[in-house]
């Protein structure tokens, strides 16, 4: 078995944890941007629940932090610590809201690194947000802020952070 950038690598993957995967991306509105690769690829992308949970609904002038999350994840299957450069979030809210990613350097969130790449959605469909760069940073968080007139109900399921590795 080689193991070297451009190979893949395969193994059998107990079928709870390839059905669990499966049913996440399927489950996110995001999945048109997924190739999917398995994890095992050092160009896969990764789903992550954040710190924070998922709200079902955000009122009106408050915004959700999903906490500060790592962009280095140890990948058993490659056996090394998988950096990611590539961040998307999205969701379905009934109200527009505004998705922000913001990087840090440390994992308090003291340190941004660069500006927040943010957009506001159009309500009652689907909104996303991407942030591809080589600019170096260790952490990041999302923020979703409600700045409507009445409570953002997020249409469940549809809301999901992936992170991916753009060579």
């Amino acid at each position: 078995m080689k193991r070297g950038y451009g190979y893949r690598i395969t193994h059998t993957v107990d079928n709870e944890i390839r059905l669990g995967i499966i049913f996440a991306l399927a489950a996110s509105p995001i999945q048109r941007k997924l190739n999917m690769q398995t994890l095992y690829d050092r160009n896969a992308q990764l789903p992550i629940n954040p710190p924070n949970p998922f709200p079902a609904a955000i009122p009106t002038g408050t915004t959700w932090k999903s906490g500060v999350m790592p962009l280095a994840i140890f990948n058993r299957y490659l056996g090394a610590l998988q950096g990611y450069n590539a961040i998307t979030a999205a969701l379905i809210a009934s109200q527009a809201v505004t998705i922000a990613i913001q990087r840090y350097l440390d994992p308090a969130g003291a340190v941004p690194v660069g500006p927040s790449n943010s957009v506001v959605t159009v309500a009652a469909s689907s909104g996303y947000v991407d942030l591809i760069t080589q600019i170096p940073a260790m952490y990041f968080d999302v923020q979703v802020a409600n700045a409507s007139g009445t409570t953002a109900i997020i249409t469940p399921g549809s809301m999901g952070i992936i992170l991916g590795a753009n060579p």
